[in-house]
């Protein structure tokens, strides 16, 4: 059994920092982690431990401190400064100041309090905002730096300017005892002490607090507000997320930015120099760790997992400066198409046609379409994790209208030394001629049983005979130098769909998931468990000579009609209610989940064409963002770095207002023709004569094209829509390869089936394991972990304790908005789950947090049936509070938006008719009553006729109304009986279905 010990830290003046119980195994430096995230020492950074006044090792074990009782006490202990912990210690003060002035993401905390007449603009909303207050206005290096040599012996390593809040300017030396206050001006060098105040201090925030009362109280408001509020807003998150809209401030002078900025300038010098690290050698290593039992998994999950992100985050900024011409190219020449370049231990390439090897099938586009299909490709063949066979880590950056692929580098490819000895021994390099080395072959068809390839014959241009390959013919096999076998292009690993065989369509391949999907069916109709029998040809129908067996000729038809088959299934699941996306993005994530490509989205609209507006809205306006993408791209490429603002600016306020063109091409008519011509060329769907012209398909073309504007009340149907100085910034949209811990998404995905099926003792110990796996992998801010903290939130509300599902959904909600984004689909839906989830007593937090989802679900979608039911939750709520007219304003503002979505009589607002003429009921309004009977009265008669319950029923009602005041009785309770509203509402929403609505 592992060993702990009791640990108590004290501070120099010997005050208790922290006191914990921890295993004997723990790293010291693990020790010094969680004394930074003590608000009292989380501005310490250059310090050891003494222990009994013996100092404690910094790379050493807790069990290499000797104690006698499992008792041990640390004392901190201040240790000189040099150059490089001085100015650590600097940026960990500006890291505090940043922190604690910013949402770091999430909004949750900030969310003005809002009520549910506001009727603000949701762009104006999106980031609310509450920043404490200043502890400092400026820190900077000063001009007097670098210290003279005579100083230096005097220990002086630096010194700063920080302008106060009071607004004084101080100077400050940096030595190697801590930090004094000297006697330096602006015009005069003087290094010695000021005399006057308390000037010295081992730590900057000590100096500071000391010598001004402003910054001590701001800094302990800010410090204990940082502390105070939940690790989830604290912890990074794994990659940057670029928001479309954003709060922009005015941009004032900043020597501290400045010198950030430098020293970008200064890391980027540095790279091209070579002085990188060796990505590709860190990435397979990697992934030959142990993988024996599942600890080894863990562990060999979370070295992946950190190395990978870590190669991610430099591949997007490696890309973005190729992009922007900061980077030599490798290779000389103009054509940009075919520029290579390396930068960071990472080579980059434009994803173009520059050598014309797609010049037959479709050019730059397919070229476009290719870096994706290898990209899928390299998913794959890591899932299959064959020992021995190794991937390239794989980015794709979209920026500023280009792709860029990034890859890892095999070792010694770009040497010329070892050129020679790198040749292709497995696949083809031109198609001339195809290799298939036996050791290469022999991996390769067992990643091939996993991913249902099948081995076959193939014949290069110029070969003679044919060769087996085991996977398909343009895969490129490669030993590097460390004698690891690495495969590169991997575009073709799932075969041709057979719906689109056109010349322009040879990089139109199927999903992994529809393959998945397939094989299993296949399976379960032979009643076997085994699907790597079920396998397909992967060189059928593609430019590679390969025997064309009858039977997989077959089987690739029959698995293209299976996806048609998946999208009808999909479709009739979207009309029937089973499924309904909220947003491009929801839509993206589920017609994937079934192995459905997006060039089916006009099939799919034409389907849902009358049938479900709401959906055939959404594909409509996911096919349009994308066209626009593509339009734009082109003119983004052609359009001088001086011209950019300009350019995008014009296009966005062309697709919307007429407007006068001087840096793009376009017009508004020119446009508009453009997206319908691309639409119904590569969707085959005509799009209907008035397009969406509102702010979710802004934001829809906004996130597709990376382009960030500001946030304000945009008037889309005033000239120009769009101005200037709104746009912000362009960002960079990224796809990956980032691995995924299998052991994770096992945990997660049984436990919510579980959920489903109300077996919560066995789901609530799979998702405290998840939590764990998950937490040890990943981290905790991960939506893999948003996810199981929205089981644990539902086991808890099914088990009654509504505190801790509260508490488990408040958590999802904040790593939501971190991981996933304000204004994402799932943040709204979380914001409405918390909301139910609340106790009476948080009346205004519930309203408030209604509001937040109200306004995320119009920005992302505009007027929808979501809108309407939280409408109706609130109504309820505000009902059992004895707020009445609340509620009753609530269920005006849900018929108000179904009236949007649909027509005034349309049979669903029966059911919202309904319930405000029980409210009106009552409170003994008979009048209002008599009025809303009478309209469902029409509704019920016109849609399902006489003689439907409902009709007859509510004639019913409206004649006792009638016969009441007719008599002019006055007795209490002789009016109609309308408690049985619901029945009313099903018997509607039945003879709504029959009647096909």
């Amino acid at each position: 059994m592992e060993d702990f010990v009791k640990l108590s830290i004290y501070d120099p003046q010997l005050a208790c920092v922290k006191t914990l119980e921890t295993s004997k195994n723990v790293p010291i430096a693990s020790i010094k982690k969680i004394v930074s995230k003590q608000a009292a020492a989380a501005h310490v950074t250059n310090y050891h431990f003494e222990c009994d006044g013996e100092r404690v090792n910094s790379n050493g074990l807790l069990s290499d401190v000797e104690t006698q009782d499992n008792d041990l006490s640390f004392v901190i202990m201040e240790d000189n400064y040099s150059g490089h912990s001085a100015r650590v210690h600097v940026d960990r003060l500006e890291q505090i100041i940043e922190e604690g002035s910013s949402n770091n993401g999430s909004v949750f905390l900030n969310i003005s309090k809002t009520s549910v007449e506001d009727e603000s603009d949701p762009l104006l909303d999106i980031y609310p905002s509450v920043k404490p207050e200043k502890c400092v206005e400026i820190i900077s290096y000063s001009g007097w730096n670098p210290p003279p040599s005579y100083r230096k012996l005097s220990g002086d390593l630096f010194y700063l300017e920080i302008t106060l809040c009071e607004g004084q300017s101080i100077h400050i030396t940096v030595w190697t005892k801590g930090f004094y206050i000297n006697k330096t001006n602006e015009n005069r060098f003087n290094p010695e002490p000021v005399d006057d105040k308390p000037c010295h201090n081992h730590s900057l925030v000590g100096l500071l607090s000391e010598y001004s009362e402003l910054f001590s109280e701001r800094y302990t408001q800010l410090i204990t507000g940082l502390f105070e509020r939940s690790s989830l807003y604290n912890d990074s998150i794994t990659l940057p997320r670029y928001p479309w809209l954003t709060v922009q401030d005015d941009h004032v002078p900043n020597p501290q930015r400045a010198g950030k900025f430098l020293k970008h300038n200064h890391e980027t010098e540095f790279l091209l120099q070579g002085k990188e690290r060796d990505w590709n050698q860190l990435i397979q290593n990697s992934r030959d760790a142990p993988k024996t039992d599942v600890n080894d998994r863990m562990n060999r999950d979370k070295q992946t997992y950190e190395i990978y992100s870590k190669f991610v985050e430099a591949a997007i900024k490696g890309a973005v400066e190729v992009i922007n011409g900061n980077i030599p190219p490798i290779d000389s020449g103009d054509n940009k198409k075919t520029q290579m370049f390396i930068f960071n231990h990472i080579f980059y390439s434009f994803s173009m046609d520059g050598r014309g090897l797609f010049e037959d099938c479709g050019g730059d586009t397919a070229a476009f379409k290719s870096a994706s299909n290898d990209l899928l490709g390299v998913k794959d063949f890591n899932f299959a994790d064959i020992d021995g066979l190794y991937t390239l880590g794989t980015v794709l950056v979209d920026y500023r209208g280009y792709r860029v692929l990034a890859q890892s580098i095999i070792k010694g490819l770009f040497e010329e030394e070892q050129e020679n000895n790198m040749d292709i021994v497995y696949g083809s390099l031109d198609g001339e001629h195809i290799k298939a080395d036996e050791e290469f072959h022999r991996l390769l068809l067992q990643a091939a049983n996993k991913l249902n390839i099948k081995p076959h014959l193939v014949k290069g241009i110029q070969d003679t005979e044919s060769v087996e390959i085991a996977t398909h013919a343009e895969i490129k096999g490669i030993v590097g130098t460390c004698g690891r076998h690495f495969i590169l292009d991997l575009y073709g690993t799932t075969p041709r769909d057979l719906n689109f065989v056109g010349q322009n369509d040879l990089q139109c391949i199927v999903r992994r998931e529809l393959i998945n999907s397939y094989v299993s069916k296949l399976a379960a109709e032979q009643d076997t468990e085994d699907v790597s029998q079920f396998n397909f040809n992967t060189d059928l129908y593609t430019n590679t000579e390969t025997e064309e067996v009858e039977e997989d000729v077959a089987e690739l038809k029959n698995l293209a009609n299976y996806l048609l088959e998946t999208v009808e299934r999909f479709c009739e699941g979207v009309i029937d209610g089973d499924c309904s996306p909220v947003d491009g993005e929801s839509l993206c994530l589920m017609l994937h989940q079934q192995g459905i490509n997006f060039r089916y989205l006009g099939k799919i609209a034409g389907l849902l064409e009358g049938k479900n507006d709401l959906v055939h809205n959404i594909c409509v306006s996911e096919m349009i963002s994308r066209a626009i993408k593509h339009l734009l791209s082109k003119v983004l490429r052609e359009t001088d770095n001086q011209q950019m603002a300009y350019a995008i600016q014009e296009f966005l306020s062309c697709y919307f207002v007429e407007i006068e063109t001087s840096t793009i091409s376009y017009t508004y008519a020119t446009l508009e023709e453009s997206i319908r011509a691309l639409i119904k060329d590569h969707y085959k769907y005509e799009l209907p004569e008035t397009l969406p012209k509102d702010l979710p398909i802004l934001r829809a073309i906004c996130k597709r094209s990376g382009i960030q504007l500001k946030a304000r009340n945009y008037n889309l149907s005033d000239a120009p829509a769009i101005l200037v100085e709104d746009i912000v910034t362009l960002f960079p949209n990224v796809k990956h390869s980032l691995p995924s811990s299998q052991e994770c998404e096992v945990l997660v995905n049984a436990g919510n089936t579980l959920i489903k099926r109300n077996q919560i003792d066995v789901a609530f110990g799979l998702m405290n394991q998840a939590k764990d796996v998950i937490s040890h992998v990943y981290g905790e801010v991960h939506s893999e972990m948003a996810k199981c903290y929205r089981g644990l939130a539902e086991i808890y509300q099914r088990s009654n304790n509504m505190e801790e599902a509260y508490n488990y959904q408040e958590k999802a909600l904040i790593i939501t908005e971190r991981t996933l984004g304000i204004d994402h689909f799932q943040t709204g839906a979380d914001y409405l789950q918390l909301a139910k989830l609340g106790s009476k007593e948080l009346t205004d937090s519930i309203v408030k947090y209604v509001n937040r989802s109200l306004l995320i679900s119009r920005l992302i979608t505009g007027p929808n049936p979501s809108i309407s039911d939280s409408f109706l939750f609130l109504s309820k709520y505000f009902e059992s509070n004895g707020q009445e007219d609340d509620a009753l304003d609530a269920l005006e503002k849900a018929l108000a938006n179904s009236i949007d979505i649909h027509t005034e009589d349309h049979p669903i607002n029966i059911q919202y008719y309904q319930l405000i003429a029980e409210m009106y009921s009552k409170n003994k309004n008979e009048e209002e009553v008599l009025k809303y009977l009478q309209i469902i009265y029409t509704l019920a008669n016109k849609h399902f006729g006489s003689d439907n319950e409902l009709t007859t029923s509510t004639q019913v009602k409206i004649q006792q109304i009638n016969n009441k005041n007719s008599a002019k009785t006055n007795v209490v309770g002789s009016g109609p009986d309308l408690s049985d509203t619901m029945r009313s509402i099903e018997i509607a929403k039945a003879a709504m279905k029959n009647n096909g609505w």
